[in-house]
C-alpha cells in the first residue's frame, strides 16, 4: 500500500520523479485516450476504474501527466476535490494513482490540507506528500514531519521536507530523540529510529547548519532533558564537515558527568571532524595486521580519519603503524589517510611503496604525495610510473607530476580512469580503470610479437600429494579458499579466498584467487609450499587489476591470468607485462560482443 520509493541518492530520487515510467509489467497506458470523451467527473472516473491496475506499487505511470492535464483543464476543482476522496478510500491501487495525478496538480489552498491528512496517514511517504510540500504551511510541514518518522527520508515525505528547506530544521529535535536503531524492537521498521533525521540533514548540507548554534546552545544547556541534550547532540553529529570550530563550546561535555552526554558529544565530535578529539581517536584506531583479510574494521575509523582532512594532521603519528601491517590493503589505508590529511613527516614512508610489485601501492604512494605537493618525490614518482607495466598507472603518475610542479591541488581525472564502480574514494582499487574497447575476439600480443588467446579449459582444482591434497574451492560471493587437507587430520585454510585454478611449478604451486560480485573486482596470483616437514607457506605474489579466473600456463614458469582491461603475464616472481590487444586478428566483420 505505502508507495515508498527506495532510493540510494536524492539525485536519483529527482530522476524518478522528473520522468519515471512504469517498471512492471503490464502497466496501464493510455488511459487519457479512454477518458477523451466523457462529459462529467463521475463518468470519467468509472472509465479509468475499468483500467485500474490490481496493485498499489508506488509507480508514477506514464499516462499520469495526459490524464491530468484532461482533468484539470475540463473539470478543474471538481476534478480534484473527486481525486482527493479516490485517494482517501481504501483501494490501494487508486490510492497511488489519485495520489500520482494529485502530485502536479498545483493551485492549492491552506484549507486543503484537512483534506489531504486522511491520504497521508493511510499511504505515509505516498505522492501526496509532494502536494503538502508545495501547500508549505505550518500545518501541512507538522504532517510531514510525523510521517517523517514512519516513511523515512527515501521517500515522497522526505523529498518535500527537502524541498520546503531548512525552515523545517527546528522541528526535527523530538525525532532526534527517538530511540537508535539498535534499541529498536527487532520487528520495528528501520524507518523508527532517530535516524531517519540524519539523512536530511546530510542533504541540507551546509543549509543545516542555520540551526546549529540552537543546537550547541540546547547540548549545553543543563536545566534541558537529557534527551533533548543528546539529541541535538545527535542533530550536530549529521553536520559533519560543515561546523568548522563551532564545535569547541562542546569540547566541556567530554567531562560530563552524565555518561550518556559525554559519549554522545565523543561521537558528535569525531562527527564533525573537530581536531580536538583526532589524537583519541587515532589511538583506538590500529591496524589487524592480520594478512589476506580484506574489510577489517580497521577500514572504517582509518577512513573516518582520513575524513578529518588537516584537522587529524596532530594524529599522523598514530596512523603510521598501518604501514608496517602485514596487511597489504591495511597498508593502503595509512597511505591514502597520511596524504589526505596532509600529514608531512610521512613522505619518506610513503616514498617506499613507490617500488612496491603492487600497482595499488605505487599508485596509492602517488596519490598520496600529490596531495602533500611533494616537490621532493617528483624524480621518485617519474621512476616507479614511467614504464609501470600498467599504462593508467604511468599517466597517473605524469599527471600527478604536473600538478605538483604547476602547484595545484591534488585532483585524480576520472575520466582517464574511467571508472565503474558503484562508488569510489577511499580505500577503492576494485575495477579501477574499468573497461578498454572490448577485445572480444580474444587475441592478444605479449613478448616479442607473441600471441595469446584464452580457451576454455577444465582448471585443476584438485592435487593429490603424498600425506594428503590440495583443494580450492570457489563460492562466489561467500568465499571459497585454498586448503590442505592432510590424511588423517583436520584441513588447513592456505589462503580464505576463491580458488580458481592451481599450478604445479618447481618447489611448489602457483594459484589463481580472487572475486567478481556487484561493486567488488579483484584478483591476484600466490605462490605456495612447504619445506620437506615444515608447514605450508603461501605469499601473494602478482596483484591483477581484476579478477583472473581464466589463467593459463605459457612456458614452464610463466603464466597468463585474463584480467580487466587486459591480462596480466606473470612469473613467481611477479608481473612481467600486460598483453595489448591484436587488432590485426579482429575479423573483417566483427561487430562488438553484446552485453
Amino acid at each position: 500500500m505505502a508507495k515508498v520509493i527506495g532510493i540510494y541518492s536524492l539525485a536519483a530520487l529527482l530522476l524518478v520523479l522528473a520522468g519515471a515510467q512504469a517498471a512492471t509489467n503490464e502497466r496501464p497506458e493510455n488511459r487519457d485516450e479512454l477518458i477523451a470523451n466523457c462529459r462529467t467527473v463521475s463518468s470519467c472516473m468509472a472509465l479509468l476504474d475499468t483500467a485500474m491496475p490490481a496493485d498499489g506499487y508506488g509507480i508514477y505511470d506514464s499516462d499520469i501527466d495526459d490524464i491530468r492535464k484532461v482533468l484539470k483543464a475540463r473539470f478543474g476543482d471538481e476534478a480534484k476535490y473527486a481525486l482527493i476522496e479516490k485517494a482517501q478510500g481504501d483501494d490501494p491501487a487508486w490510492q497511488n494513482f489519485a495520489s500520482a495525478v494529485l502530485s502536479g496538480w498545483g493551485d492549492w489552498k491552506e484549507s486543503d490540507v484537512e483534506l489531504l491528512a486522511p491520504v497521508l496517514s493511510k499511504d505515509s511517504g505516498g505522492w501526496i506528500a509532494r502536494v503538502l510540500g508545495d501547500i508549505g504551511t505550518e500545518e501541512a510541514i507538522e504532517l510531514l514531519v510525523a510521517d517523517l518518522r514512519k516513511a523515512g527520508f527515501q521517500s515522497q515525505t522526505g523529498w518535500a521536507l527537502y524541498q520546503i528547506g531548512p525552515k523545517v530544521l527546528d522541528r526535527m529535535l523530538p525525532l532526534l530523540e527517538l530511540p537508535s536503531n539498535e534499541e529498536l524492537p527487532p520487528d520495528a521498521p528501520y524507518t523508527e529510529g532517530w535516524h531517519v533525521v540524519r539523512d536530511l540533514l546530510a542533504e541540507f548540507g551546509h543549509s543545516a547548519t542555520l540551526v546549529a548554534d540552537n543546537w550547541i546552545a540546547v547540548a549545553l544547556d543543563e536545566r534541558e532533558t537529557t534527551s533533548r541534550r543528546i539529541a541535538a547532540l545527535r542533530g550536530l553529529s549529521a553536520m559533519n564537515g560543515y561546523l568548522d570550530g563551532r564545535t569547541d563550546p562542546l569540547h566541556l561535555l567530554l567531562d560530563s558527568e552524565e555518561a550518556a552526554i559525554a559519549d554522545q558529544v565523543y561521537k558528535t565530535l569525531v562527527a564533525t571532524h573537530d581536531p580536538f578529539v583526532a589524537r583519541q581517536y587515532a589511538e583506538d584506531c590500529q591496524p589487524s595486521n592480520i594478512r589476506w583479510e580484506r574489510y577489517r574494521s580497521s577500514f572504517l575509523c582509518i577512513r573516518e580519519l582520513s575524513e578529518f582532512g588537516s584537522n587529524a594532521a596532530i594524529a599522523g603519528d598514530l596512523i603510521l603503524p598501518f604501514l608496517s601491517s602485514v596487511n597489504a590493503e591495511e597498508q593502503l589505508y595509512g597511505i591514502e589517510a597520511l596524504g589526505l590529511i596532509g600529514y608531512q613527516p610521512a613522505i619518506p614512508e610513503i616514498e617506499k611503496f613507490l617500488s612496491s610489485p603492487d600497482w595499488r601501492q605505487v599508485y596509492a604512494a602517488v596519490r598520496a604525495l600529490g596531495h602533500l605537493k611533494s616537490r621532493a618525490s617528483v624524480p621518485l614518482i617519474e621512476e616507479a610510473t614511467k614504464e609501470h607495466w600498467q599504462y593508467r598507472v604511468r599517466y597517473h603518475g605524469k599527471n600527478t607530476v604536473d600538478l605538483i610542479i604547476r602547484n595545484q591541488p591534488y585532483t585524480e581525472d576520472l575520466d582517464s580512469l574511467q571508472t565503474v564502480t558503484f562508488y569510489s574514494g577511499f580505500g577503492n582499487y576494485d575495477n579501477l580503470f574499468g573497461y578498454d574497447e572490448d577485445c572480444g575476439w580474444n587475441v592478444w600480443e605479449y613478448g616479442d610479437a607473441e600471441t595469446l588467446t584464452f580457451e576454455d579449459a577444465e582448471p585443476v582444482t584438485e592435487v593429490e600429494l603424498s600425506g594428503g591434497r590440495l583443494l580450492a574451492s570457489d563460492e562466489g560471493e561467500f568465499g571459497g579458499e585454498l586448503s590442505w587437507h592432510p590424511d588423517g587430520g583436520e584441513p588447513v585454510v592456505l589462503i580464505p579466498d576463491n580458488t580458481y585454478n592451481i599450478f604445479p611449478i618447481e618447489g611448489g604451486f602457483i594459484t589463481i584467487h580472487g572475486i567478481s560480485h556487484i561493486s567488488i573486482n579483484y584478483g591476484f596470483a600466490a605462490k605456495v609450499w612447504r619445506d620437506e616437514s615444515g608447514p605450508w607457506q603461501a605469499e601473494e605474489i602478482a596483484r591483477f587489476t581484476s579478477v583472473g579466473r581464466d589463467s593459463k600456463r605459457l612456458g614452464p614458469e610463466t603464466f597468463a591470468a585474463w584480467t580487466y582491461p587486459q591480462p596480466i603475464i606473470f612469473k613467481a616472481d611477479g608481473i612481467i607485462e600486460a598483453a595489448q590487444c591484436d587488432y590485426a586478428a579482429r575479423p573483417e566483420n566483427w561487430k562488438g560482443n553484446e552485453w
